[in-house]
This record gives structure tokens, sequence and C-alpha cells, in this order.
């Protein structure tokens, strides 16, 4: 992972984006663009994860490691482009900190999982006042 993108934390752009959570998939729009996106299951629960609190890609790989019991590197090379993807369309910000990586709660870490990993994606739909005004 780039090191500069591993010594910044990131939360989701509340302040410009609103989303709904249908079937595990988010649907994200910016109402500063009127872009409107799609992420699948990983990538809701990633956003989910960036909610409330600022996360660094470890704290991301690191509870997606142990929730989905992935191969870190894995998770980490398809993380950062993810993440990349997310920062270009300013649905998340980005914050540099200091901060050491924090351990991942030792109830996550004993906790058996079904859950199956996938890659997080986006897909960019287009814009909403284009369809608006397309009529479809």
């Amino acid at each position: 992972m780039e090191k500069n993108k591993k010594m910044k934390k990131f939360q989701t752009n509340s302040a410009s984006t609103s989303f709904n959570i249908l079937a595990d998939e988010a649907a994200v729009i910016h109402f500063d663009t009127s872009n409107y996106y799609s992420l699948n299951a990983m990538g809701t629960f990633i956003w989910n994860l960036m909610i409330d609190k600022s996360q660094s890609l470890d704290d991301l790989a690191q509870i997606i490691s142990v929730d989905y019991n992935q191969d870190i590197e894995i998770i980490e090379s398809h993380l950062e482009p993810f993440i990349s993807n997310l920062l270009e369309a300013g649905l998340i910000l980005s914050q540099p900190t200091n901060l050491s990586i924090e351990k991942v709660e030792m109830d996550r870490a004993i906790k058996s999982t079904t859950k199956e990993y996938e890659q997080p994606d986006m897909v960019h739909f287009g814009n909403l006042e284009t369809l608006i005004l397309s009529g479809e």
C-alpha cells in the first residue's frame, strides 16, 4: 500500500453525500456533482465502517481480515484502489494522522465467521440531472 495513504484516515463525506442500503448494497449520491454510485456488499461493509469513525487503510484491512477470515495482503490489494475511487468521487474525505493503528476489538478476533469475502467495488451510474431530464 502507498505509504502516504497508510498515514491517513478516511471517513464518509456526510456533508455532501446521501446513501441508502438495500439488500447489502448501498446507493450513494453526491449532492455537489449529482453523480450516483452503487457499492457492492463489501463496499457497503467498508462504507459502514467509515460512517461514524475515521478509519485508516490498515484499520479497515484488519477488520475485514478478522470478520471475513481473508488474507490481509489480498484485502490490501483490493482496498487501496477502492478507497482511491471513493476519494476521487468525493464520497469520502481523508485526514492525516500520526496515531498508531488501533487494535481490532477482542470480540471481533474471537468471533466465528460465515461471511464470504468479495472484492469491494463501486459503480458510477451517471448524473441524476441527466437521468431526470432524459425521462428514463
